[in-house]
């Protein structure tokens, strides 16, 4: 055995798959997405290197940028420190930690807004709010972008920044379709 995990599924109508190759092991399925319960679900993707005895999780980890963030705070920090750019990562880390042990249990995805028009988007700014029915309400904004499939994190703050003006609502119906 090389590696174990734990997650929940969706078993309904056999949404998970598996491939294999002789250096990579790649899994996914659906299962919950916990930033939005009105999202609900979305595709989880496990993808790994193999060499000898050592695993790697390597990109893909998310198709989307609201899944990315998604997984991303499942993370440990040493897995997601690595796709933060590194100027942020301090800011990053106090934010992961905060979600982990203050946050209030409710967030909602407030935007996913691209910053071009060009199709498919390359550069985002996602809006999160936390505890709308709490007492204590907050939101951040993720400035990211992806590249040949990895996501990566520029800045995370509670002042939204400025270049992608707008506020595209997340997708609600996510592409289930495995991979």
């Amino acid at each position: 055995m090389l590696y174990t995990g734990k997650s929940d599924i969706f078993l309904e109508d056999d949404l998970f798959k598996l491939k294999t190759t002789p250096g990579t092991v790649s899994l996914s399925f659906v299962a919950q997405q916990s930033l939005d319960f009105d999202v609900l679900l979305r595709m989880h993707l496990l993808n790994f290197r193999i060499s000898g005895d050592a695993v790697t999780r390597i990109d893909p980890v998310a198709l989307h940028p609201q899944d990315f963030l998604d997984e991303w705070f499942q993370l440990p920090w040493s897995d997601a420190s690595k796709s933060v750019e590194h100027t942020h990562e301090n800011q990053a880390h106090s934010w992961t930690q905060w979600k982990k042990t203050a946050a209030p249990k409710f967030s909602s995805l407030r935007f996913v807004q691209p910053c071009e028009t060009e199709t498919p988007a390359k550069r985002w700014v996602v809006g999160i709010d936390w505890g709308e029915t709490e007492t204590v309400q907050k939101s951040l904004y993720f400035k990211m972008s992806r590249t040949n499939g990895a996501f990566r994190i520029f800045s995370v703050s509670e002042i939204r920044p400025s270049g992608c003006p707008g506020e595209s609502q997340p997708d609600y119906e996510p592409d289930l379709t495995l991979r």
